[in-house]
């Protein structure tokens, strides 16, 4: 598991330059990048243990099971991103007025942040009760290999979410 991982860190870092240019013109970015992957992080890691300690029970093994536990995660996830994606949206106005970025408009990056907060942490729920579920259904041990791979894919997938909607809200604007 850890050599498929190397593979999607390396996966990491070409999505971080195929985004240089965005990065070079709007350095502030950066400084949210930990802020939405810690959160998608932490989402996919909350519904992967509901999901494990749910397999653990013999719960979600049938297929109905299964598509309403990944239902109700997506749900709550696309719930969370909402809230957090809105506090998100405040804090990282004022954060940017108190310390007075230049290099971009603030309403733009805080309307960006807050986007990728709540797809991110959409996406993330989803993954982190789906990726179990296929792992288990595939034979695989989800309590060992889940962690590590869900982590992974939502830093991947949290990077193209917030990196493309940088581009296209900030820079398109």
């Amino acid at each position: 598991w850890l050599t498929i991982l190397l593979g999607l860190g390396l996966i990491i870092l070409a999505i971080i330059s195929l985004f240089e240019s965005t990065l070079s013109q709007v350095n502030v970015l950066v400084l949210f990048q930990p802020l939405i992957l810690g959160m998608a992080g932490n989402t996919g890691t909350q519904s992967l243990a509901v999901t494990i300690r749910g397999l653990g029970n013999q719960y979600y093994l049938d297929r109905d099971e299964a598509h309403n536990h990944v239902q109700r995660e997506l749900k709550s996830g696309m719930l969370n991103g909402l809230i957090i994606g809105a506090l998100g949206f405040f804090t990282t106005l004022g954060f940017l007025f108190i310390t007075g970025a230049k290099d971009a408009n603030p309403w733009l990056v805080a309307t960006t942040v807050s986007f990728a907060l709540f797809f991110a942490l959409s996406i993330a729920s989803l993954f982190g009760a789906a990726v179990p579920l296929i792992l288990h259904r595939l034979g695989f041990d989800p309590a060992a290999a889940s962690g590590p791979f869900i982590t992974t894919l939502n830093d991947v997938i949290a990077l193209v979410i917030y990196f493309s909607l940088a581009t296209v809200i900030i820079l398109s604007l």
